[in-house]
């Protein structure tokens, strides 16, 4: 017979990892960017976490390069 409880903690696992590192994958993406345009990324990480990172993203973009500094790479 099948169980509905153990099939139902597996999804609820699965379903949890995979907003566990999409959740770390979206505040990677504006510490990358600040880390490339020459920006301070722990500025940037309080950022995305005290309003969004979509928000963060978005003024890295618009912002771009910052103009004292040099553009890191990580080549």
């Amino acid at each position: 017979m099948f169980d509905f409880t153990q099939s139902s903690f597996a999804v609820l696992c699965l379903v949890s990892l995979c907003i566990y590192l999409g959740y770390v994958f979206y505040f990677m993406l504006p510490t990358e960017m600040a880390t490339h345009r020459g920006r301070d990324t722990a500025s940037w990480i309080i950022i995305a976490i005290l309003v969004s990172p979509l928000v963060a993203i978005c003024l890295l973009w618009l912002l771009g390069d910052a103009p004292d500094k040099e553009p890191r790479t990580d080549d």
